[in-house]
């Protein structure tokens, strides 16, 4: 059976859970105990629990005619199980799959007979719908999982089942990872579903695909085009809008494209990556990875050789002055392109304080300032410290 489309006809599709609550909530509202049956007479739901599990012999003939019956106390008294009422079939999809009884005397209970009945086939058909989405989404989060640890051996049939939803695995895609945190004034369940439907609003491409990961933490696989670059916008939007329904912004991190199925998993990875890499690269969400990959290709380095490394090429500066405003200041160096004005500009610094620095530095590692391989290894050391305890 193809688990998109949900049970079947004449299959269980009305469970004693659902049963019981029926016919539970419906016996409070109407003050006469109701009794749901399954298809085989067996009652699965009643006001009086006592029932359940007993055999309603009426209700083999309702459900074999689709046609409702009333019995007073004489004619029920002939039947197993059965007491004086009203017995209708309960149909889904046209088929007979239960029937709902009130008891009670057949004249008084006749008023309520098919409102009842209709009502009980609206919830079992919302059930359906709610379990065949459910279910949906299951599968859904099945395939990406299977596209996040791709099997080269298992390729047919994650193709086949990408398939059962229109997706082609060969489309170019890209990782976007959402992550909502903690969001405020929210459940976990309400938020997870308010931001899936968020980014399927956003990602609505039919190759787009779109998932929850667990209850705060949701990816798109975006397909991809060359030259493509408004929907960066559209991601400062959707944050907008997911900060206007969960009371925080989301954190979001872009990983490089997958141009082959077998890739996908390096996108998500990188998408990982700039999640965690962009905040301490002073860099605002979303965080994309074709921006970090300075820091990208240090954490590749095993822990304990970067953590050397970094430690050898600082040296003492670590312990002279202040740290912080000294890497920061190496950093912003470096990365304007060793003018002068341009980092000081990005310090928010006057020249002359930055002259002063940098004067500092070059005394302590005994290199000039226009040693610019041993600056850029200090500043490749001076990343690395910044991303130091979250990667390890």
């Amino acid at each position: 059976m193809n688990p998109l489309i949900g049970a079947p006809p004449g299959a269980s599709v009305l469970s004693p859970s659902l049963a019981q609550e029926i016919a539970g909530e419906t016996s409070a509202i109407i003050g006469l105990n109701v009794i749901i049956t399954d298809a085989a007479g067996i009652v699965i739901g009643s006001g009086d629990r006592s029932r359940v599990g007993t055999f309603h012999e009426a209700s083999l003939e309702v459900i074999r005619t689709q046609r409702s019956t009333s019995h007073n106390a004489q004619e029920a008294g002939k039947l197993e199980g059965v007491r004086p009422g009203m017995t209708l079939p309960i149909v889904h999809e046209g088929v007979g799959v239960g029937t709902v009884g009130i008891t009670g005397a057949p004249a008084r209970v006749s008023q309520f007979g098919q409102v009842v009945k209709r009502q009980t086939e609206i919830l079992l058909t919302e059930a359906v719908l709610l379990r065949s989405r459910m279910t949906r989404e299951r599968v859904l989060e099945m395939l990406v999982r299977d596209l996040l640890s791709y099997d080269i051996d298992n390729a047919a049939a994650i193709a086949a089942q990408a398939r059962e939803f229109g997706f082609d695995v060969d489309v170019p895609r890209q990782a976007v990872l959402v992550d909502v945190g903690g969001a405020d004034g929210s459940s976990g369940v309400f938020a997870s579903s308010a931001v899936l439907r968020l980014l399927r609003e956003t990602f609505h491409h039919p190759q787009d695909i779109a998932c929850s990961l667990a209850t705060t933490s949701h990816l798109v696989l975006r397909r991809h085009e060359d030259g493509q670059e408004r929907w960066r916008a559209e991601l400062q939007e959707l944050s907008e809008r997911i900060g206007a329904q969960l009371g925080r912004r989301p954190d979001i991190g872009i990983g490089g494209v997958a141009r082959v199925v077998s890739t996908v998993a390096t996108s998500y990875d990188e998408a990982q990556t700039a999640l965690r890499a962009g905040p301490l690269a002073g860099r605002t969400s979303p965080f994309d990875i074709a921006d970090l990959r300075v820091e990208q290709m240090l954490t590749a380095l095993p822990a304990r050789a970067r953590t050397h490394i970094t430690d050898d090429v600082i040296g003492s500066l670590r312990t002279q002055g202040d740290w912080p405003t000294t890497r920061a200041t190496i950093i912003a160096w470096v990365e304007s392109g060793f003018v002068l004005v341009d980092a000081a500009d990005a310090l928010s610094v006057h020249r002359n304080t930055l002259v002063y620095r940098l004067g500092r530095i070059a005394s302590a590692t005994s290199r000039p300032t226009s040693d610019r391989k041993h600056w850029l290894a200090l500043y490749l050391a001076c990343v690395c410290d910044t991303l130091s305890g979250r990667f390890s």
